[in-house]
């Protein structure tokens, strides 16, 4: 029952994040890859709504769909088509079977702040996760995701590390175009799939992992994208993997605020994703208001350098 329930979040995240992923930039085998890390982003992102029970599964499914049916009207070409059946096919599959594996041999290693990422999600399901519980170190991402499965009855979502590294590294040889990229790309992820370390992080219950995978879902999006209607059908999907990365942990805006200063040192004449700054600063500001009156004691340094951050 775990499994099923499980592989039914997961494979759902992911079809609602390809209703933000851009076509015209990303190959087809990678855009299901990077509409996974999107819809688990978006739904972490959305975790701020602190809404109870499966409503945050509801909130996002409404967000995403909606979100697709203005790009559309836009004229921005985004979501699934039938060319995407392939692909999608086989990655929803891997999804499946790494949830599987993951499940039965009980890949899960535990530390402190495990516990207290279950616990968080365990509150979100029942409602009693409010803004006295936010913390600048842990976020709200994991609390979100977790407390869906526990919302489902099952123990939060054990599978959620390995399934953003099989993503990731699905993504890593799908945006490989020539043959040197393939070859370069084939011996990173053989060295990543026989590394002891990522074994050992993608097992563990915690964000340095996820934060990772966003992170390089980000950039792709980011480095894809050339001309100003790229940016603009990017967007949405980027501002997702933004917001997740910055309500998973501390240093997330300046990791994010790094990879956009990144694009704009490649940039022609023109500023380089003004609108995913903006985004950058304003969801900055409202993590710290909100950390600020969770806390109760006025504006403390972290909150209020956040504050300063998101103005800048």
């Amino acid at each position: 029952r775990a499994i099923i329930l499980e592989t039914f979040i997961l494979g759902g995240l992911l079809l609602l994040g390809g209703l933000l992923t851009p076509r015209a930039a990303l190959p087809g085998w990678a855009r299901p890859a990077v509409a996974g890390l999107v819809g688990v982003a978006l739904h972490g992102t959305l975790g701020l709504l602190l809404l109870p029970g499966l409503w945050g599964l509801l909130a996002t499914s409404s967000v995403g769909v909606g979100i697709g049916l203005l790009l559309r009207r836009s004229g921005v070409v985004a979501g699934w088509a039938r060319s995407d059946v392939v692909p999608l096919g086989f990655t929803l599959a891997g999804v499946a079977m790494t949830v599987v594996v993951a499940r039965l041999a009980a890949f899960l290693t535990f530390t402190a702040d495990s516990f207290h990422y279950w616990a968080a999600g365990a509150a979100f399901a029942d409602g009693t996760f409010g803004l006295a519980d936010l913390e600048l170190k842990r976020g709200v991402v994991q609390a979100a995701l977790h407390g869906t499965g526990f919302a489902l009855g099952i123990e939060g979502l054990q599978s959620v590390g390995p399934v953003v590294a099989i993503l990731v590294l699905i993504l890593l040889l799908a945006v490989a175009r020539t043959s040197t990229s393939r070859l370069v790309a084939g011996t990173l992820v053989g060295v990543l799939l026989l590394s002891t370390q990522l074994r050992a992080m993608t097992a563990f219950l915690g964000s340095h992992l996820l934060v990772a995978a966003l992170l390089v879902g980000l950039v792709v999006l980011i480095g894809m994208a050339r001309t100003w209607q790229e940016e603009r059908a990017a967007l949405p999907a980027v501002l997702a993997l933004a917001g997740g990365v910055v309500l998973l942990r501390a240093e997330g805006v300046l990791l994010v605020a790094l990879v956009l200063l990144g694009a704009q040192a490649l940039a022609e004449e023109r500023p380089r994703w003004p609108a995913a700054w903006l985004g950058l600063g304003m969801m900055t500001i409202g993590w710290a208001v909100l950390l600020t009156f969770g806390q109760g004691n006025g504006l403390s340094i972290p909150p209020a350098a956040f504050v300063l951050l998101g103005i800048l």
